[in-house]
């Protein structure tokens, strides 16, 4: 597979490159405002970030750039999150507790668009600016929304499994298997949406013969696979749209060393990286968790002094390939906190 050009704000950015860029984030271009280290004051100087988990190398990456904005910015950041992504409820109680601290601001990763949208519209009725990142809610009412893609990841997914199939076998035909972690999740149905209409509308010779919901069960991937292989015979590849579910994928494969797929997956977990190393997986379509972390605070500090921020901001997505993690081209998007803190010395 040929090498994609990296998108922009790449996490390998310096911090003060970094402050440049999200003050042109800002629509008051005349007066950018970068907030420096200057300390918001009183009890304000407080924000919350509240990721979907804690328990994943995507998280953990995105809250350490929250962490070092907040360093940075000279902050108090307060990091609270579920146990797991499917657990709503818990993320619903974590952000009505953080908005009865009468916080400076609040980062938050919805787990279910529906859901979060009305604990978040009370958060802004209370005049505590809200700034939404890696999935939409469901409302409007929030200062603005950072985050991947989705529906481009699907689009770019498609077309690295289509390479790999027509590199595997020399024409872009087959049957292929979707397998998303949950849905309800806005940037996991935009996933899965993006990559089906490209796959109808591009390339007709391949067929999407289901699409499996693992239901945000753990283990759930690998026996909707384990239950596809056996139906699919003739099965030609498979697009598992988070680091759960590719990660399961990987983790099946390599059981029934099934090297005669074309595999693409979505984030960076151990067993992702794993499976692009040893010939399982074919592509990796990365986010930048650290950066969106990073942007999450930044943007979060800005709001809470009054200013002026675009509706939406796109944190770029990148497409990892074998090549790429060969001559570590990879390593800024699939080791982002390691990157980042070597950067720093």
């Amino acid at each position: 597979m040929q090498k994609i050009l990296k998108t922009t704000l790449s996490a390998a950015a310096s911090t003060a490159v970094a402050l440049l860029l999200f003050s042109g984030c800002s629509e008051k271009k005349e007066n950018p405002s970068p907030t420096g280290n200057k300390q918001v004051s009183g009890q304000k100087n407080t924000f919350y970030l509240i990721p979907k988990t804690g328990s994943s190398e995507y998280w953990r990456a995105l809250i350490d750039g929250a962490q070092s904005a907040a360093a940075d910015l000279n902050v108090k950041l307060v990091v609270k999150s579920p146990d797991s992504e499917s657990d709503t409820a818990e993320q619903i109680a974590i952000l009505n507790q953080a908005v009865s601290q009468n916080p400076a601001a609040i980062v938050i990763a919805p787990s279910n668009a529906l859901k979060l949208a009305p604990p978040i519209e009370m958060a802004t009725n209370k005049k505590v600016p809200v700034i939404v990142i890696d999935s939409k809610a469901a409302t409007n009412k929030f200062v603005s929304f950072l985050a991947s893609d989705n529906a481009a990841i699907g689009v770019l997914a498609a077309d690295k499994l289509a390479e790999a199939v027509k590199a595997d076998k020399g024409k872009v035909e087959g049957k292929i298997l979707c397998i998303t972690y949950l849905s309800g999740g806005a940037s996991l149905d935009k996933r899965i949406k993006g990559f089906t209409e490209r796959i109808n509308t591009r390339y007709s010779g391949l067929k999407i013969v289901e699409t499996s919901n693992a239901g945000g069960k753990p283990g759930k991937a690998a026996e909707l696979l384990r239950e596809a292989l056996k139906k699919y015979k003739d099965l030609t590849g498979i697009f598992a749209n988070n680091q759960v579910t590719g990660g399961e994928v990987v983790a099946e494969l390599e059981k029934e060393n099934r090297k005669n797929l074309a595999i693409v997956v979505v984030d960076s977990g151990k067993k992702e990286i794993e499976g692009i190393k040893n010939g399982f997986v074919d592509a990796m379509i990365v986010q930048k968790p650290w950066m969106m972390g990073y942007m999450g605070v930044d943007c979060a500090v800005k709001a809470s002094k009054g200013e002026k921020l675009d509706k939406y901001i796109d944190t770029g997505i990148a497409a990892i390939t074998p090549d790429m993690i060969k001559d570590g081209s990879a390593d800024e998007f699939l080791s982002p906190i390691e990157f980042n803190n070597q950067k720093d010395k």
